[in-house]
């Protein structure tokens, strides 16, 4: 049983259309304040998923919840993301939902997933950009010291090394 005191928060990982809405929507009415939720929504790949969706198209209505999965091909990555993220506030109540692209590397940029983060938490958006930022921000670069060892010339082979 989880308290209404304890922070709780839940991590749906799903490939692309196995989290049905009605999950979404127990969550957020299991308990006050809410469920924190991060959500992987599917990109990489959506618009061929849903293309070669032909049969068990009831099961795209129960992932999102209603025949609006329709409307989603005609829609770039990042509007999908964003309406979903004003589902979970509009829909599920949640005070604070943002999308947050999940890239293939960090040198190519290709969004795979979204993760929608969810939560009533004033602080909790403001944590997750600090964390989001940090995790896809480039590096800096690693300075290797040099020692000062006296190593045998180029032209030298491994047999001549005393």
């Amino acid at each position: 049983m989880i308290r209404p005191t304890e922070a709780t928060f839940c991590l749906l990982d799903q490939h692309t259309f196995e989290c049905r809405w009605s999950t979404l929507q127990a969550l957020a009415a299991h308990k006050s304040p809410k469920i924190e939720v991060f959500y992987f929504f599917a990109e990489g790949w959506l618009n061929r998923a849903l293309a070669n969706t032909t049969v068990n198209q009831a099961d795209l209505t129960a992932w999102w919840g209603g025949e609006g999965w329709q409307s989603l091909p005609g829609m770039s990555g990042r509007v999908r993301a964003d309406l979903l993220a004003e589902r979970f506030r509009s829909e599920l109540g949640y005070t604070y939902s943002r999308p947050f692209p999940v890239f293939r590397t960090r040198e190519a940029q290709q969004v795979v997933y979204y993760m929608v983060h969810a939560s009533d938490h004033p602080a909790a958006i403001e944590f997750m950009v600090r964390a989001y930022r940090e995790s896809v921000s480039p590096k800096e670069p690693v300075n290797q010291p040099t020692l000062p060892i006296d190593l045998p010339p180029p032209t030298t082979t491994a047999a001549e090394v005393p």
